[in-house]
């Protein structure tokens, strides 16, 4: 058991994470109540590492309005492959702990204190904290981890009424039911209050001690290039050949807009009328080309792909997987149809984490 005490120890929980997330630990579970820009800009890049090859699981607060846009922002940013993300707000109860536990092969590594995901909580404030170092070969360590686990599982079921998955869609929920705040709406809020409590009349009885500096965030990068980008999407009766209909496929236009440039959008598109259209896209559907068409209305929310061969293969209920390399507009989009109830759809789905508007439909780039 270690005792980490902040702002004057040498080793802060920032160090603690960074140095786990940096280690070849097989995986990593946390809770915080609140996330700020300023402490995950410390973290982003060790944990898009780690996460990219490693479990990563990490559900977050949205209470007090203490976690900011920014940070929800950057947290997806940073995620890799093995990432899952979650959000619990019960406005019944306020979501406060503060643990993160790594599995370093024969013992866990679990921090339990104060600190939040802020430069505050990892480096600047007073804050005070335990790492436990729970053995495997203890039976009393394993029933100790086991209710840990009960605990993060509890934290990140999104059968549960208050917990939800992390998603860009989410993200934009949150700010528009204003439990989450852009970073300078909490600054005018802050100063807002201030302001109401009126000026003060007395003189402080504090003084003013020096603290040491966080260490200097990694300077922002560019997430790693992958060559190929993926887009899932499950699909509806109106994706499905239908007599006296024309074979389309239908993509929301938000799903469009989330990545223009996986689909040429809109340089590579020519306006006729009120359609802009893409002729000819390199398509190939189970290893053959099919040329096809792409077009969309100024009036209609859906952007569309006409194509006879994967229209007469969709069924509701299956998957539209488009692979293309989008640093190269000319190269071929792959195209798949996953069978629902396949275990290749089973891996799919899980990646459908975005919902359209005003449908059941389901997306996301990975």
């Amino acid at each position: 058991m270690k005792f980490i005490a902040h702002p004057y120890d040498s080793h802060r929980l920032g160090d603690f994470l960074l140095e786990g997330l940096s280690s070849a630990a097989a995986n990593f579970t946390g809770a915080a109540a609140f996330a700020q820009r300023s402490g995950v800009s410390h973290l982003i890049a060790a944990i898009r590492t780690f996460s990219q090859t490693r479990p990563f699981q990490l559900t977050v607060g949205v209470d007090l309005t203490g976690t900011s846009i920014e940070a929800l922002e950057m947290l997806l940013e940073a995620r890799g492959a093995s990432a899952r993300l979650f959000v619990l707000h019960n406005p019944a109860a306020t979501f406060h702990p503060k643990i993160f536990r790594f599995d370093r092969g024969d013992r866990w590594e679990a921090y339990s204190g104060s600190g939040n995901l802020t430069k505050g909580g990892l480096f600047r404030n007073y804050e005070a904290g335990f790492v436990a170092v729970l053995d495997k070969n203890s039976d009393e360590d394993v029933a100790l981890n086991d209710r840990l686990d009960a605990e993060f599982a509890r934290w990140s079921d999104t059968t549960s009424a208050v917990v939800r998955e992390l998603t860009p869609a989410l993200v934009r929920q949150l700010a528009d039911c204003k439990l989450a705040l852009r970073e300078r709406t909490q600054s005018r809020v802050r100063a807002a209050a201030r302001r109401e409590a009126g000026t003060a009349t007395g003189t402080s009885p504090f003084g003013t001690l020096a603290v040491p500096p966080p260490p200097p965030a990694p300077a922002p990068a560019a997430p790693p290039r992958v060559a190929t980008t993926t887009f899932v999407m499950t699909l509806q009766h109106t994706d499905t050949r239908r007599p006296g209909s024309s074979p389309e496929i239908f993509v929301p236009k938000t799903a469009r807009d989330l990545r223009p440039d996986f689909w040429g959008w809109p340089d590579r598109f020519v306006q006729q009328g009120a359609a802009m259209n893409r002729y000819n896209m390199p398509f190939r559907f189970r290893g053959r080309p099919e040329p096809s068409t792409m077009f969309a209305y100024t009036n209609r929310t859906e952007f569309r792909l006409r194509n006879l061969a994967m229209c007469s293969a969709a069924r509701i209920g299956d998957i539209f997987r488009v692979r293309h390399d989008s640093a190269d507009p000319d190269s071929v989009y792959e195209v798949d149809i996953l069978r629902a109830g396949s275990a290749e759809h089973g891996r799919e789905l899980a990646r459908c984490t975005v919902p359209a508007a005003n449908s059941t439909r389901t997306y996301g780039y990975y």
